[in-house]
């Protein structure tokens, strides 16, 4: 485990120090407890950077749904 958080991390700076902090992009999904962390590296690396579920999933879900079907639709249970 220490080898690929090793890699990463060697990765990360590589592009921090090629494109600048502000390449390097963050992200965490819904039920994480490690969005505080996430937020503290981005802060630490300099990268304004942070992708939340809402990025990953809410966005893109109801953008597809108003574009298949003219509006957000609400499912019932």
């Amino acid at each position: 485990m220490d080898e690929a958080l090793d890699a990463i991390a060697k990765r990360i700076l590589e592009y921090k120090e090629k494109d600048g902090p502000e390449s390097v992009v963050f992200g965490y999904g819904t039920g994480r407890e490690n969005e505080a962390v996430i937020y503290r590296i981005a802060n630490i690396l300099g990268s304004p950077n942070v992708l939340t579920a809402g990025h990953f999933c809410y966005g893109p879900r109801v953008l597809q749904a108003s574009s298949t079907c003219g509006t957000n639709p609400v499912v019932g249970l």
